[in-house]
């Protein structure tokens, strides 16, 4: 580099270290909020997509089999599965000698009707 011709001393060395200063402090700053934006950024998480068996809300026969299900498991394991009608009535029917609280035959049909129907292979 030259001596700047305004200053016999070689002050142009002192303007360039400046410059080089003032350039490393603002790429400090500027990585300094992007780390700051991305640990403070909420992670975008798509919402779940609205499913026929993702809530059985407004429908009676479906929150029947949601309430007798979930006694003894998470409802997500229901809708993990996916049978015919004859299977879902020997899973109704082995939930059944397991303890299940389905009292009536009627209550057994209508499970097995609306598992059928939502929960169908």
């Amino acid at each position: 580099m030259k001596p700047d011709a305004a200053q016999p001393d070689g002050g142009a060395k002192e303007d360039d270290m400046g410059a080089k200063f003032l350039r490393w402090a603002a790429c400090l700053a500027m990585v300094a909020a992007s780390s700051s934006a991305l640990l403070h950024a909420q992670p975008s998480v798509p919402a779940p997509a609205a499913s026929p068996q993702a809530s059985a809300a407004g429908d009676a026969d479906g929150q029947f089999v949601e309430t007798t299900c979930s006694t003894c498991h998470p409802i997500a394991q229901v809708r993990a599965k996916h049978k015919s009608a004859a299977d879902w009535a020997t899973t109704v029917d082995k939930m059944i000698g397991l303890g299940a609280q389905i009292t009536s035959e009627e209550d057994r049909d209508r499970i097995i009707a609306w598992l059928a129907a939502h929960q169908g292979a």
